[in-house]
């Protein structure tokens, strides 16, 4: 999934911001966020609140939730 979403982030850039985290160094926004899988993406809004969230990997899936987060 890594080149997929790499290639969304190039596509959204300046509309969708994206971080990784790597949940075996840093638990805390797995529990924050109330993440159960790998991968799991979650889409934030401007002032933090969750949009949207994709478990597994589905490409068409995530490419709407890219799209839906950066307003189009």
């Amino acid at each position: 999934m890594a080149p997929i979403v790499d290639g969304l982030a190039k596509t959204y850039k300046g509309k969708v911001e994206v971080n990784k985290v790597d949940l075996s160094n840093d638990s805390g926004p797995a529990g924050l966020f109330g993440v159960n899988a790998v991968p799991t993406y979650v889409f934030l809004d401007p002032t933090g609140n969750v949009i949207d969230r994709q478990e597994g990997g589905n490409p068409s899936a995530l490419q709407q939730a890219f799209q839906k987060a950066s307003g189009g």
